[in-house]
């Protein structure tokens, strides 16, 4: 059971889709190194715009092209350098693990890049 997109990096650096503010870098269970995201990009659900949350999974570090490590409330900005990519937690060899969601009511709803990507192009003509 996979909720995210998995893809392949092939420098093995992985960067974020979206700017943001880094509100998790830990391990997580079956994620292995994981780094959370809470973007500046916004989805809206129910005609309500909410916070995107990104989650980058199976990293084999959470370090910044210069080394340092990526903390709880750093900045980060769309395609950052934050980690490499690897295959720790429950992972079937190297690649990342993507996750896009927002928080409705305190539940968590995935959601499509695509439907994610649409409505930016949309508010921005």
């Amino acid at each position: 059971y996979n909720i995210g997109i998995d893809y392949d990096v092939r420098d093995k650096r992985v960067r974020t889709w979206y700017g943001g503010e880094v509100v998790s870098s830990a391990k997580e269970y079956g994620y292995g190194d994981r780094i959370r995201i809470k973007t500046d990009v916004t989805y809206n659900y129910n005609e309500t715009n909410y916070p995107v949350y990104t989650a980058y999974a199976h990293l084999a570090d959470r370090n910044y092209l210069n080394g340092s490590e990526v903390k709880v409330g750093d900045q980060v900005r769309a395609g950052q350098d934050i980690g490499t990519q690897g295959n720790t937690g429950h992972s079937f060899g190297t690649h990342v693990d993507l996750q896009l969601w927002i928080e409705v009511n305190g539940r968590k709803i995935n959601v499509s890049p695509n439907a994610l990507e649409s409505q930016i192009k949309s508010s921005h003509p």
